[in-house]
């Protein structure tokens, strides 16, 4: 048995437990779930086109792989990731993940390797908030691994179309953006105005339930990112008669909420939390100097 080179994604469920807590008290939420964990299982099963495609799922967790050395596989996994992305939050699950490639053991029921460990660290350290990381390298990957009618700056580009670059430097699968749902998943006008509905109902929701500091944050990230979505309909300013022509789309926009109390109540929440944190470190820092200090 030897390692391969495999394009690799870890993902799961964000706020898992909080969502089997509610299935507890909710019956109905015990058929989202089920209904969820269903739909990751329809969106990765395995396609006889690629016939080293490899999936493992347990729960709310999966991890997805193919080879690096197929045609167009980084670009297919990186489709297959978006749609299902989208479709879970759709339904009400915010995801985080990470996609990466390199040394991997992957068998269906086993998955073990260097590639799926970086890919675990990924998400479980550097993605914070419900976004999915997508490793730099796999573009250059995607470009020396092409569709047969692509070359390297057709395919790459392709890639890079998938992704956007957040405020840490860190490359992210756009999951908000009218060029990412209305052409990428295809959903069209008429499905981008209620697909931020849910993802507005997730925010209201989520910054009213909860006055934990860390999952503000995560809702504050989201947040901006349903602003900066809606905000691209609006700078800069369209013609008046673009504005006449798709009325009802931007009547669509005008009835969603912007939650910015519910934002600025959240950001002052987690202000506190940081200074909070910040001065119990630099005083956690002080009783280990005079610790030290001692003879």
């Amino acid at each position: 048995m030897e390692y391969e080179k495999r394009i690799v994604v870890f993902m799961d469920i964000l706020g898992f437990r909080d969502h089997i807590k509610h299935s507890v008290t909710d019956s109905a939420h015990i058929k989202r779930i089920a209904r969820a964990i269903e739909t990751i299982h329809e969106h990765t099963r395995i396609d006889e086109e690629w016939a080293h495609h490899q999936v493992t799922q347990f729960s709310d967790c999966v991890v997805v792989s193919y080879l690096t050395k197929q045609s167009s596989a980084v670009f297919d996994i990186l489709l297959t990731v978006s749609l299902l992305q989208k479709e879970l939050a759709s339904q009400g699950f915010l995801v985080r993940g990470g996609i990466t490639a390199g040394d991997l053991i992957h068998d269906g029921h086993m998955a073990f390797g260097p590639a799926l460990v970086e890919a675990h660290r990924m998400e479980s350290e550097l993605a914070s908030v419900p976004r999915i990381l997508v490793d730099p390298k796999l573009t250059h990957i995607a470009g020396r691994h092409p569709a047969p009618h692509h070359d390297y700056a057709t395919e790459a580009k392709y890639v890079r179309d998938f992704v956007k670059t957040d405020g840490d430097g860190l490359d992210y699968l756009d999951y908000l953006s009218w060029d990412a749902v209305a052409d990428g998943a295809g959903v069209g006008a008429e499905g981008y105005i209620p697909y931020l509905g849910v993802i507005a109902r997730i925010l209201s929701q989520s910054m009213v339930a909860t006055s934990d500091p860390r999952t503000l944050r995560k809702m504050l990230w989201l947040h901006r990112e349903y602003t900066q979505a809606i905000q691209h309909f609006y700078d800069p300013p369209r013609p008046a008669e673009v504005l006449e022509r798709h009325a009802l789309f931007y009547e669509g926009l005008e009835s969603l909420p912007t939650l910015t109390e519910q934002a600025d109540d959240a950001r002052k929440c987690v202000v506190a939390w940081e200074a909070e944190q910040k001065s119990f470190e630099a005083a956690m820092k002080l009783d280990k100097a005079n610790a030290l200090a001692q003879p």
